[in-house]
């Protein structure tokens, strides 16, 4: 992948600096003949819990000490600056982010009329550095009510017909009511290639549906065209939004991201009253910070009826959000916005390259990866030399006799040593092993990584099924 130079955007805001980010990950994912989704998202994660983006992007509770914000996980062995890297620490908040903000469908604004929406046109422009480049060079997006499908059969269009064909099914009626209403009026969206046709969903997510949908792999530079990073930045800027609105008033995303109860214009107004008293309340014994608020509340409403959704400040502090933001800000006042926590270190997410596959155990959503993580927990004792050589004893037909795959379980991962080891038993059994013997370092590593994986995957089925049987009784 060549470098990636942002000309379709200025990185003026921490989103802007997320777009660039993003752009130089899907200019390496997308120029794969296949999608990774596991890699991509493990990706997207470290990137997302470095210290800048847990200080400036992601919600901070500043009630929970630093050990409760992170999770430790385990993946694949890898090989980074001559040393073998086995684990991670994701930061909780970076899920919340992918979950409730990366993977969202972009919705149809009601202005739009008859107008694609930022992801739409992202598509179509993906879709021109498809595979092979001189056929979707010339593909275009048009609503149309009638439009029939057509080409199908084509080789090169196929895969993403029948891929857009089921997200469209898949989607149904679940779109807004702006973007069915828009259906009705103007048809359906349709992705035009020569004599080809394939009907588009009312509303995309990028993850994965836009990114599934492409004929890869992408043209190696297409990252660096302007109008696609333009895109791009703009899908994320309408994507965090809301987020970043919750975020100043003290609401987590986590729970407050889907409920419909709060507006837009009402989270803005709720982040000027936020603002004031955190740009003017002095504390002093005249100067509670509740009748800050209140003056604060009463000086933004002047004349309106309401502000913030509410007549009067006892009506919005009595409200659960009210309560939860009065709380947050008298927390915060406490803090620096822009603190730098002392425990915490960049490094492990700074240096890690990301993994050819990941673990069994290393489940990549957040309600998966806390039902797997028991599996790590069963076996922490081979973190330990002795634990990894009682598990061989225990399960020895999945190590099947190979003397070389066994010390690279039991010595070489227990301590982390350089790869490849300067250890001249290992360099022994390699000897003796011509299969092994002809791989390079780096195949070697991958391949003895994949059997390691497998195998901790077959020795967990056991524990898996004595904790199913346990929940069932």
């Amino acid at each position: 992948m060549s470098r990636i130079t942002p000309r379709g955007f200025k990185l003026n805001s921490i989103v802007d600096k997320l777009a660039l980010d993003l752009l130089i990950i899907l200019g390496d994912a997308l120029t794969e003949p296949t999608l990774n989704q596991e890699r991509l998202v493990l990706r997207i994660l470290l990137t997302l819990s470095k210290k800048h983006y847990v200080n400036e992007l992601l919600f901070r509770d500043f009630n929970l000490s630093n050990d409760m914000v992170w999770s430790e996980w385990s993946v694949l062995p890898q090989l980074i600056d001559g040393k073998i890297v086995n684990k991670v620490r994701i930061h909780n908040q970076s899920l919340v982010y992918l979950e409730t903000v990366l993977m969202r469908r972009l919705t149809l604004a009601n202005n739009l009329e008859d107008r694609p929406t930022n992801m739409h046109l992202l598509l179509t422009k993906l879709c021109q550095y498809g595979n092979p480049e001189p056929f979707w060079k010339s593909v275009e997006l048009k609503r149309d009510k009638n439009q029939i499908p057509k080409g199908e059969d084509n080789l090169f269009f196929q895969r993403v017909a029948k891929r857009l064909a089921a997200q469209c099914q898949q989607l149904g009626n679940h779109c807004s009511d702006i973007a069915q209403r828009r259906r009705e009026q103007y048809g359906s969206w349709w992705l035009l290639l020569a004599d080809c046709a394939t009907e588009v969903p009312e509303e995309l997510a990028l993850f994965f549906e836009v990114l599934e949908a492409l004929a890869l792999p992408l043209a190696p530079d297409f990252a660096n065209d302007p109008d696609l990073q333009c895109r791009l930045n703009r899908v994320l800027k309408a994507f965090n939004e809301r987020y970043r609105l919750l975020r100043s008033c003290g609401l987590n995303p986590d729970n407050w991201m889907e409920r419909e109860e709060l507006s837009i214009n009402e989270l803005r107004e709720m982040k000027r009253l936020r603002n004031w008293v955190k740009d003017n309340w002095v504390e002093s014994k005249e100067n509670h910070l509740e009748s800050a608020y209140r003056n604060a509340f009463n000086q933004l409403q002047g004349e309106q009826k309401k502000f913030a959704g509410y007549h009067d400040f006892e009506e919005f502090a009595a409200s659960e959000w009210g309560m939860i933001m009065l709380n947050y800000l008298a927390v915060y006042l406490n803090h620096s916005a822009n603190d730098d926590d002392p425990d915490e270190e960049e490094t492990l997410q700074d240096q890690l390259t990301i993994p050819d596959e990941e673990s069994g155990y290393a489940q990549l959503g957040v309600r998966e990866y806390n039902e797997e993580y028991d599996k790590k927990s069963a076996f922490a004792q081979c973190d330990a030399r002795e634990g990894r050589y009682k598990l061989v004893e225990t399960y020895p037909n999945p190590f099947g006799n190979d003397p070389v795959l066994i010390y690279f379980f039991c010595e070489i991962l227990s301590f982390n040593q350089n790869f490849p080891p300067a250890d001249p038993e290992f360099n022994r059994l390699l000897k003796t092993n011509p299969k092994y013997a002809q791989l390079s370092d780096q195949e070697l590593l991958t391949v003895l990584s994949d059997k390691v994986d497998k195998i901790i995957e077959e020795c967990i089925k056991p524990v898996r099924k004595r904790l199913h049987d346990k929940q069932q009784r």
